[in-house]
């Protein structure tokens, strides 16, 4: 980590502490993106600004590039208007859903369950994934930007995979959603997830990982449910129930 990007670890927010130079860099986007329509303009918070230069090394051309096709998207996308009724027969199977708790940073948590895909639309199962993240993305408390993702294998099996939905994922989750994701908790991948993981699923997470300059931690857990949890709670996120 360089000297100038210093990161307060006290309440695991990981927030950037932005210091002049920074700031400029921030203060240069804005005056390149010009004036916004409200709508759009509530996404260039400095906040979101840095999202995209700490995504982009800090550069500003790349970063306000980055942006504006973020903002493009959103203007003729609008994911902020997808409404339940739009996707409910996406989430009938539980495949990804906004969990009850939290972790001990109070980031929401996401649970996506790929042996519970029930549909071969891509454009369905990428607009839900949208939908899923705007919602854990408005459940943040004030002082954090980062989610977790719990990923159960449980039943998970080659046919459940689509390089399409893969590919078009990475690419949602790269270019819309930089450094967004604080963690990713793998739990019980089958045995021949291994290889195939070294020509699909780690290409997408290196992909977001290299670009994003994100710390994931990405462990396979092949143990019962109970252990996993107890390693989840002892060593990752330890995630409370939220009452």
């Amino acid at each position: 980590m360089s000297a100038d990007l210093k990161k307060s670890s006290s309440n695991g927010s990981e927030k950037s502490l932005i210091n002049e130079e920074q700031q400029a860099k921030i203060s240069e986007i804005r005056r390149l993106i010009g004036p916004l329509p409200e709508k759009l303009a509530i996404y260039c918070s400095d906040a979101a600004i840095a999202r995209y230069l700490r995504a982009r090394n800090w550069n500003v051309k790349k970063a306000t590039k980055m942006l504006k096709e973020t903002l493009k998207w959103r203007a003729e996308y609008k994911p902020e208007e997808i409404r339940w009724e739009e996707v409910a027969h996406e989430a009938e199977t539980g495949k990804i859903y906004r969990s009850n708790y939290i972790d001990k940073h109070g980031r929401t948590v996401l649970v996506m369950r790929p042996s519970c895909q029930n549909s071969k639309s891509t454009k369905g199962q990428i607009r839900y994934l949208v939908y899923c993240m705007e919602n854990a993305i408005l459940n943040l408390p004030a002082d954090q930007e980062q989610m977790v993702w719990l990923i159960d294998f449980n039943g998970f099996n080659l046919s459940h995979i689509s390089l399409k939905v893969t590919r078009e994922t990475a690419h949602v989750l790269q270019e819309h959603y930089p450094e967004r994701l604080g963690v990713a908790i793998l739990y019980n991948p089958p045995k021949f997830f291994e290889p195939f993981w070294t020509v699909t699923i780690l290409i997408f997470v290196f992909y977001v990982l290299f670009f994003q300059e994100i710390k994931l931690s990405l462990r396979f857990l092949r143990m019962s449910l109970k252990i996993a949890q107890m390693i989840i709670y002892a060593q990752y996120t330890k995630i409370y129930l939220s009452v």
